[in-house]
């Protein structure tokens, strides 16, 4: 090869090579979300795979130059095909199921990773069992089915209404609009006012059909109330910096700031309990809780923390916080978490790098960085919202 050839070659601005140095990261940090020991590989034929790339560079480059084009025009559009090709798509969920997901406006992603738009919407929860999603638009509340028909619709005066979430029997959504707190039943009827000021943390429903509802005062007390009106009594401690309110089960209130987890014993009735912090946790220095999630089952309790620029996903005991494992290490800063149904995967978000991060909760399964995100849902970050059957 001439000297004039290998300048023109190094002075030649591939396309995509950006893209493929991005492509390579991606991959290499998937593969490592989890460092584990791995077993040795029979070398095979794909050890030849690196010298028939060259030889097909150089074949390349030699053929342009012979036709009398420039060598890294050709390269370029053979590198290009190879390593700008569209990202892969989602792929099936483990386990199955539908994702409901928020980017532009709110969507589905069903087992096989068909995507559906439901509509322009800001937020979506599940009804229990999947079979409607409560959406928000603005000041609009609406149910939709999961082909995205509207069963029913209502606007609230007071500003934009978010923070959607069903009562475990499907009788009744709780939301937020504006900095008030209301209830609606099921099937729209009913709507009413239950807190006029409540903190921007989603109310949490007691695990029963009890209709008993927690949410947190701009104080940061918790509040424990009947939905459709009765006793109620604030907790005797605050939490002004709470970032999420949730039941290990009916009865143990759990509370997460960024740097602690209470656990709250509020008794039976909510007209007439003594609350108390019965147990909490301390993140060790420097560590920040990001979020929490508990189990379908209950049995074990999804926390996100942040460490030196990584988002570590750890399972604790949601009665005792008894550390149970590690599940995942990744680089960037993780959000919204969602469990799958089967209670045996943990999808969390990763918004300012455009990714997902599945992981297994329970077996030897590696951590898995979904990089197809980006896009796939509009523009904006796409967020996971819930995760039913």
């Amino acid at each position: 090869m001439s000297i004039d050839l290998r300048e023109r070659l190094a002075a030649t601005a591939i396309p995509g090579a950006d893209a493929a140095r991005r492509h390579t990261a991606d991959v290499v940090e998937s593969a490592f979300a989890q460092p584990r020991p791995t077993r040795r590989r029979r070398r095979s034929r794909h050890r030849l795979v690196p010298f028939v790339v060259a030889a097909l560079v150089a074949l390349a480059g030699g053929a342009s130059a012979i036709a009398g084009a420039g060598p890294g025009h050709a390269i370029a559009h053979w590198v290009r095909d190879i390593v700008a090709a569209p990202a892969r798509p989602l792929g099936s969920l483990p386990g199955g199921g539908r994702l409901l997901v928020t980017g532009d406006g709110a969507w589905l992603l069903d087992s096989v990773g068909a995507r559906h738009r439901l509509g322009d919407y800001d937020d979506a929860a599940w009804s229990p069992h999947g079979l409607y999603v409560a959406v928000t638009s603005g000041p609009e509340l609406a149910a939709v089915d999961p082909g995205g028909a509207v069963r029913w619709r209502l606007t609230v005066a007071g500003g934009s209404v978010r923070r959607p979430r069903w009562s475990p029997d499907g009788y009744r959504i709780a939301y937020r609009v504006g900095d008030s707190l209301r209830v609606v039943a099921g099937d729209g009827s009913g709507d009413h006012l239950v807190a006029r000021r409540a903190m921007a943390v989603a109310p949490a429903w007691r695990p029963d059909r009890s209709h008993t509802l927690a949410w947190l005062t701009p104080g940061g007390t918790v509040f424990l109330g009947r939905a459709d009106g009765g006793g109620g009594r604030v907790a005797s401690a605050m939490y002004r910096d709470a970032i999420w309110l949730g039941w290990a089960d009916r009865r143990h209130l759990l509370v997460a700031t960024p740097t602690q987890l209470f656990s709250i014993h509020p008794g039976s009735d909510p007209g007439n309990w003594q609350a108390s912090t019965r147990r909490d946790w301390h993140v060790p220095r420097g560590e920040t809780i990001l979020a929490a999630a508990v189990s379908p089952s209950r049995l074990r309790l999804a926390v996100l923390l942040e460490r030196a620029g990584t988002t570590v996903l750890e399972l604790r005991d949601p009665r005792t916080f008894a550390p149970v494992r590690t599940v995942a290490a990744v680089r960037g800063t993780g959000r919204d978490m969602v469990w799958a149904p089967d209670g045996r995967h943990v999808i969390v978000s990763l918004p300012r790098r455009g990714r997902w991060l599945l992981a297994a909760t329970s077996g030897s399964a590696r951590p898995r960085l979904l990089t197809a995100v980006a896009g796939a849902f509009g523009t904006r970050a796409a967020a996971p919202r819930g995760w039913a059957r």
